[in-house]
């Protein structure tokens, strides 16, 4: 089955966990030769020059050991239901059939809106391992959208059937960068991406892109879109 780098943490921009956990222990300074050897610790001198040069041991990714203790952090468990109550899925749904209405316009969303669905969202995105290896098939993968929400409602009318909205008949798998740049409806693509992952967590993967850090969408086009939409509108403090 395919292997997928999870977002792991988009709320708050993702302050990703570590797949692998070491405990801090104190190693010796080596010195390597130019003939990729290993020589005396760093500060002694004296070795024979016609002393036998032992070649490091390597370990999987090419390094020295570095006399560190690694143990693997334990397994997460994805959550694969959704735990919405009846209140919160008819939110969801509604704010769905807003985002997607035939005509798409920007939303007037109060901040309070939006600080709900992503608090709901966060449980399944922190529960989900660094790298996702059971990702079901079929499955779609949709690039970058970049707060072109034109984009995904059109990904989502292409697998509409019997009636029924796209998202509820296909699987998608998301590559990352949502926001920033080329669109200008940042805050509804979040909005209905985190909207989907509370409804259908294992359905939807999201995963991180480049955009996904505070340091690039600030000067990318979020900040400037919630500027506007917020900010200037005396809801948010500058």
């Amino acid at each position: 089955s395919p292997t997928c780098v999870s977002p792991i943490r988009w709320v708050h921009f993702f302050a990703s966990s570590p797949f692998l956990v070491h405990t801090s222990m104190s190693t010796k300074s080596i010195i390597v030769s130019s003939q990729g050897g290993e020589s005396a610790p760093e500060g002694k001198t004296g070795a024979s020059p016609s002393a036998k040069v032992k070649a490091p041991r390597l370990d999987q990714c090419g390094l020295e050991n570095d006399a560190r203790l690694w143990v693997r952090s334990p397994p997460l468990q994805r959550i694969r239901e959704s735990k919405a109550s009846p209140e919160l899925t008819a939110k969801c749904r509604a704010h769905l059939e807003k985002i997607f209405a035939p005509k798409i316009v920007a939303i007037a969303y109060h901040p309070d809106e939006v600080l709900e669905i992503i608090r709901e969202s966060y449980c399944y995105l922190m529960s989900e391992p660094v790298f996702i290896e059971d990702v079901l098939h079929p499955i779609t993968i949709v690039g970058d959208l970049h707060g072109q929400l034109y984009d995904l409602a059109r990904v989502f009318a292409h697998h509409a059937k019997d009636g029924k909205p796209g998202y509820e008949c296909a699987k998608f798998l998301f590559l990352g960068n949502y926001v920033d740049r080329r669109g200008r409806q940042s805050v509804e693509v979040c909005m209905a991406l985190f909207c989907l992952k509370i409804l259908y967590p294992d359905k939807f993967i999201l995963l991180r892109g480049n955009h996904e850090f505070i340091k690039v969408n600030a000067s990318q086009g979020l900040r400037k879109e919630l500027n506007e939409r917020f900010v200037e509108v005396n809801w948010i403090r500058n």
